[in-house]
């Protein structure tokens, strides 16, 4: 073989052609995955990656929602306002006869409320008592576990003390947050805004 270029002595470990090539990408590419790190990861803890953290906020304490039917207002006020499956809640309605301003002439006492629960696909769960709170007795109460996720529906009935049918339904949502558009805000305007939260502890 010719003497020339190329047959000198290499050192340890050179390499030379495609070999050399291909090593070369391996190193570049563990150097980038090793010194790269995921946006979720970086983010952290509570909404890791998530870009709307900071518009959805947390689960509100208490949440009220406002329902106009015929001559009465209702307000069901829940507590927590967004509960998890096998949390107990407090679940309070009061009731007011609309037009008359504000004052205790529009507040109806003594009336014989139930509230019957369907869960998420429709199927009965029981009918409650709802109770009139001692220091409020325009407000119906009652305490109710939910046992999975989902939109539940509720629904008042009764009658008042003079005789008078009441009715009013709404959705009560169970882990599901953030809220859908239709369940955003209070409810029929005005209504859920004209009674303070409740006195239950």
């Amino acid at each position: 073989m010719r003497p020339g270029r190329g047959m000198g002595p290499r050192r340890p470990g050179h390499m030379a052609g495609p070999k050399a090539n291909m090593a070369r990408r391996d190193w570049i590419w563990v150097l980038l995955t090793t010194m790269w790190i995921p946006p979720a990861a970086a983010a952290g803890p509570p909404f890791s990656g998530d870009p709307y953290a900071d518009e959805v906020g947390e689960k509100p304490e208490i949440r009220q929602w406002g329902v106009q039917a015929g001559d009465y207002s209702f307000v069901f006020v829940f507590e927590p306002g967004i509960p998890d499956p096998n949390q107990l809640s407090t679940i309070t309605v009061e009731v007011e006869k609309s037009g008359r301003g504000f004052g205790r002439a529009n507040r109806v006492e003594g009336a014989n409320l139930t509230l019957m629960v369907k869960e998420p696909e429709g199927k009965a769960v029981g009918r409650y008592v709802l109770h009139a709170l001692p220091l409020s007795k325009s407000k119906y109460a009652t305490h109710f576990t939910p046992l999975k996720s989902g939109l539940y529906d509720l629904t008042v009935e009764g009658t008042t003390a003079g005789g008078k049918r009441l009715k009013a339904s709404c959705k009560f949502p169970v882990d599901v947050w953030p809220l859908p558009k239709e369940l955003e805000g209070q409810g029929a305007q005005g209504v859920a805004t004209r009674v303070r939260a409740p006195l239950t502890k």
